[in-house]
């Protein structure tokens, strides 16, 4: 989950005007050269390397899940693990995901958070699900929906939440083309706000829509 709140900014050579700064970072897995990067508000950007490991150890220090082994990266001036930095940070898969049990409407008040009175958030949740076209599934729990319409319900989850960057560890699993089109126009809606997305490995329909490479170099022979 996240929040609205934005973390203090903090000053010193760690600040600057990106969204997230990475300076001087290596992973757990310590298979590439140190990382120095910056990434502004509304980017979509692809983190690229030799070894897997090393791009989702990556993910995870930006997401807030661990630690860098050397180095830091901020948030908006605060570090990443740090519970000011998480606040603005959501993730679309790795271990957490909607409730299968809960209807889809309860998810999508569950994914907003407590910060807003219950009417406001019953409000976008409805207007949510009719922007994805699931009205006929608002009612019906998550273990019920197939294939298709669980990958889509998800992404309404993830839609819903207030963050102003995103990790995204898994694919979005889409074969039909509206709902792929309404995906590609939610994502846009969600950049031209200023929402940031760090990508492990963009869906076929977006491939074009990367505006930066974060690209991990093979660790040297001399370290």
């Amino acid at each position: 989950m996240v929040s609205r709140e934005r973390p203090r900014r903090r000053r010193g050579k760690e600040d600057s005007d990106s969204l997230l700064n990475i300076l001087g970072v290596t992973s757990f897995e310590c298979l590439h050269e140190p990382l120095t990067a910056s990434v502004d508000q509304g980017e979509s950007v692809l983190i690229k390397g030799v070894h897997s490991k090393d791009v989702l150890s990556l993910m995870k220090i930006v997401a807030g899940v661990i630690p860098p082994t050397a180095g830091v990266v901020t948030v908006l001036g605060a570090r990443c693990n740090s519970p000011e930095g998480r606040s603005v940070v959501s993730s679309f898969g790795g271990s957490m995901g909607p409730y299968l049990g809960a209807t889809l409407l309860q998810n999508l008040l569950l994914y907003q958070g407590v910060l807003e009175d219950w009417s406001s958030r019953n409000s976008r949740a409805n207007e949510v699900i009719e922007e994805f076209d699931l009205m006929s599934l608002k009612g019906a729990t998550l273990r019920t929906f197939n294939s298709e319409e669980l990958s889509l319900a998800k992404f309404a989850c993830f839609y819903i939440q207030h963050a102003r960057l995103s990790c995204m560890f898994d694919q979005i699993d889409l074969e039909k083309i509206d709902n792929i089109s309404r995906v590609a126009e939610g994502l846009a809606n969600l950049r031209s706000q200023g929402r940031t997305f760090l990508w492990i490995s963009l869906p076929s329909f977006l491939r074009e829509s990367a505006t930066k490479e974060l690209v991990l170099e093979p660790k040297s022979a001399k370290g």
